[in-house]
């Protein structure tokens, strides 16, 4: 029998709330929250996503979407776009409902995120808010999916070598099954007075967007090549880089100096 395609998520981009579901690859049983949330930057989804698992913003990250990277540069890494300039809502009109969240490049802990739906906003609530979640996030620097059975085998054995020092590094106690949702809201709460009012977090502006039809001005030239007229020139966006400043890569299609 033929298998069946999956059916692609149609999401209603003019409800204003976005619910997306955060997995922690590599990882069984699985360790993952949903949370609801409005449109925010990318930088801020970060912090969201800190917030909800329970991480505590120690180390560098990046989104991974369509093989592209997006990091705040002002953390270090070679992310190709600034994701302090780029929002949800653009990620999901341009159809990536699913990507990748990396963070941690030593511990190598990758997360799928999902944009399972979009929701009218609800009266009286507040967002983002974490609505369910399982299982504890494992502590930070304990050697990423591949570390961390090998750490629980050492805290759950008490006649393990390494049973006591387990203990001591992580605070004399660690249930991997534990999840409170109250403190991760709890969390968010004090998160949410600062989304959205970051210094610059939003000042870069656009001058076009993909798919623009630009034009070189007549008689520019490029300054190592004096003889080569570029003026008239005419192409098409087709990629931005979310850099200060924005960069564009243009396919350009004809020429117009005639």
């Amino acid at each position: 029998m033929a298998k069946k395609s999956r059916k692609r998520k149609v999401l209603d981009l003019a409800l204003p709330i976005y619910e997306v579901k955060i997995t922690l690859q590599n990882i069984n049983p699985p360790i993952w929250r949903r949370v609801q949330t409005n449109d925010c930057s990318l930088d801020e989804l970060h912090d969201i996503i800190q917030v909800c698992m329970g991480w505590e913003d120690e180390h560098m990250y990046a989104f991974v979407i369509d093989d592209e990277e997006f990091g705040n540069p002002k953390q270090g890494g070679e992310a190709e776009h600034d994701s302090r300039y780029v929002r949800l809502s653009e990620v999901v009109e341009e159809g990536h409902i699913c990507f990748r969240y990396d963070y941690d490049f030593g511990d190598d802990w990758r997360h799928t995120i999902d944009v399972e739906k979009t929701l009218p906003a609800e009266e009286g609530a507040r967002y983002p808010r974490c609505v369910k979640g399982e299982r504890a996030c494992p502590p930070e620097n304990c050697g990423g999916p591949y570390g961390y059975p090998y750490f629980l085998e050492k805290i759950q054995d008490p006649e393990h070598e390494e049973h006591e020092d387990a203990l001591e590094w992580v605070g004399d106690e660690f249930d991997p099954e534990e999840f409170d949702l109250a403190e991760v809201n709890e969390g968010l709460h004090h998160l949410r007075r600062w989304l959205g009012k970051r210094k610059g977090k939003h000042a870069l502006q656009a001058v076009f967007a993909k798919g623009d039809l630009v034009r070189v001005k007549l008689e520019v030239v490029h300054d190592q090549y004096p003889d080569i007229p570029l003026g008239g020139w005419v192409g098409k966006v087709k990629r931005m880089g979310w850099l200060t400043p924005i960069g564009y890569a243009v396919h350009w299609t004809k020429p117009t100096l005639d």
